[in-house]
């Protein structure tokens, strides 16, 4: 996260112990890269002073390590790079210290399997950032149980915060068509009113976002070629709401429109799905694949993981 520490945390004459720790906490957050240190040029001699006075050893790196800063929120300004920033007063920076040095939490409907789908779409989009929070422990994942479970889960996560309250839920959409509106958007919905960040797939599970060289990998040797062949007849908006894990078993009466058209041949080739392996395949495959191979599904369904990507990376 970008953080700004309010000027008179380096003015203060005699600052009490629990705010010198806090500061030396946030300081070495700032070294490690785990935050962004938003300062500006005329806070820096300030800075200065206070470390000669409570951290003489690290005063000289540190200083360094401000000034830099300073120049990098100079270049940032006026930019969309800039993003949020969370500023730190200094009445509350033990507080926020304590939430910024805590491990920010994706809170997902089911562990292993989303937990594989979302590290294989971090890898494959080279969301760096994110790669090495998860590498560093500077976020982590937490069971769900269930797209019931996630909103009770997400609000213990989100009350062992402070201040600044770094939690992500996740939902599958579980929408049988385009535009269907389900329990988990009013889920997330209620999640964002309480300020916890929340995301629900554009499509009706992580499955469905599983490029085709992942379910290749997938389906029986003898039927990969076929079933691939059959689901690629498939329109984006089809593909994005079929059962990937049952097939066309699982079609569901809502859905007759949306599958109207596809031909019997097709209806038969992918009657079984996929499985329930699907999540753990592309995980399995995760330094194979790359942001092409979601923006060969579809261009709409490649920019939600992006956005998804983008909200995570916002809460570290």
């Amino acid at each position: 996260m970008r953080v700004e520490l309010a000027a008179e945390v380096f003015t203060e004459p005699a600052p009490p112990r629990r705010v010198i720790n806090a500061v030396a906490k946030l300081l070495e957050a700032f070294d490690e890269g785990r935050h962004d240190w938003v300062i500006d040029f005329d806070v820096v001699d300030d800075v200065n002073g206070y470390l000669t006075k409570h951290q003489p050893t690290l005063a000289k790196a540190y200083v360094a390590m401000a000034e830099m800063a300073a120049k990098q929120n100079a270049a940032w300004t006026g930019t969309t790079q800039a993003g949020a920033v969370v500023v730190v007063p200094f009445d509350e920076i033990a507080e926020h210290s304590s939430d910024l040095c805590r491990a920010a939490v994706i809170v997902v409907e089911n562990i292993p399997g989303d937990e594989h789908f979302l590290t294989a779409v971090i890898h494959a989009f080279r969301a760096g950032r994110v790669r090495e929070a998860l590498d560093q422990g500077w976020v982590e994942f937490r069971h769900g149980g269930g797209s019931g479970s996630v909103p009770a889960v997400a609000k213990a996560e989100a009350a062992r915060f402070q201040r600044s309250v770094r939690v992500v839920a996740i939902f599958d959409s579980d929408s049988f068509f385009p535009g269907h509106v389900t329990e988990n958007h009013t889920k997330a919905d209620a999640l964002i009113g309480m300020d916890i960040s929340a995301h629900v797939l554009l499509w009706r599970e992580a499955e469905n976002y599983a490029p085709d060289r992942v379910l290749a990998e997938v389906a029986n040797e003898s039927e990969a070629a076929a079933k691939i062949q059959h689901l690629r007849r498939l329109l984006p908006r089809q593909r994005g709401h079929y059962d990937m894990k049952n097939g066309f078993r699982g079609e569901k009466p809502v859905q007759r429109a949306l599958f109207a058209d596809v031909d019997t041949e097709t209806r038969r080739v992918l009657h079984q799905g996929f499985g329930k392996i699907v999540l753990r395949q592309m995980f399995d495959m995760r330094d194979e694949l790359s942001e092409a191979d979601f923006e060969a599904l579809d261009a709409a369904a490649a920019a939600d993981l992006r956005t998804l990507l983008a909200l995570i990376d916002s809460q570290i």
